[in-house]
């Protein structure tokens, strides 16, 4: 398992080299999006505002439902029964925040091609390339961030070893056993990947393309969002190269789907490290 991923890795390293010198060949490395048509006008203020509310507001309100009337300290002990009957609910809030995201961005798009013709996407197999070609690019780069951030961590914190994912700790003991396992791979694969990029490279995205007409910081703001929710200190940055990443598929191909297909192949691979060899994250090689 380690050999293949190291050598996925190398792939990484190849195609970022190759991306690089081609878009320096071409002249298009100041702005590689130069040229590229904005997201179909994304929601107002207040679409962008109710969306969050359900995504983050659904978990809360439906955590607290399925939890009450048991110890809240059991949340901390992660793979719980407690904390799995957390995550099934987090789950379905999630499915909700879809629901409720999907039919607001087909309403902005019927909108929006009503009003004005909108530029056509990029052929379907050259917006899966990127999706793919995504993924693999992200594995070296995330990679080296995040090995930064665990030095930093052992730095500040010698006592103390980084800390992993709720997620990956409950793979590797949770009390509901393959039940619970099956159901963490379907959060972390499926559902999850959906709902975090329909927030944040389809809602806010493009509602902030919307309000201000420019594409990078548009992409750096949405990006950083996406890191700094993921809470753990030593992700942040990695999780925000990942949603500058993202983003840049998002515009260039003018789909959000390639974006959806590079997040589920990357959680992917962290949740395939975590239950064949759990020691290649832990040890941050």
């Amino acid at each position: 398992m380690q050999v293949a991923d190291l050598l996925l890795l190398l792939v990484g390293v190849v195609l970022l080299a190759g991306l690089a010198l081609a878009a320096r060949r071409r002249g298009s490395w100041r702005d590689p999006l130069a040229g590229c048509a904005l997201p179909v006008p994304g929601p107002d203020v207040p679409q962008i505002l109710a969306a969050c509310l359900v995504f983050f507001g659904a978990q809360l309100l439906l955590v607290e439902l399925t939890i009450q009337g048991r110890p809240r300290a059991e949340l901390a002990r992660y793979g719980s029964d407690t904390w799995f009957r957390a995550q099934a609910a987090t789950i379905g809030a999630q499915i909700l925040a879809i629901v409720f995201m999907t039919a607001l961005l087909l309403r902005r798009r019927h909108a929006a091609t009503d009003s004005a013709p909108t530029p056509p996407p990029r052929h379907v197999l050259t917006s899966a390339s990127a999706g793919l070609a995504a993924f693999v690019v992200l594995l070296p780069l995330v990679a080296v961030l995040w090995n930064a951030g665990n030095v930093v961590w052992k730095w500040m914190h010698p006592a103390l070893p980084p800390p992993l994912h709720p997620v990956l700790l409950a793979i590797d003991g949770g009390v509901w056993g393959r039940w619970g396992t099956l159901q963490l791979l379907l959060g972390a694969v499926l559902v999850a990947p959906v709902a975090e990029e329909l927030l944040f490279r389809g809602v806010l995205l493009s509602g902030l393309c919307r309000a201000w007409g420019l594409v990078w910081p548009s992409i750096l703001l949405s990006a950083a969002a996406f890191g700094f929710v993921h809470g753990q200190p030593q992700d942040v940055l990695p999780l925000v190269l990942m949603g500058v990443v993202l983003g840049f598929v998002r515009v260039w191909t003018g789909r959000l789907w390639p974006c959806v297909l590079a997040h589920m192949l990357f959680n992917t691979r962290t949740v395939t490290l975590a239950l064949l060899s759990p020691q290649t994250l832990r040890t941050g090689q």
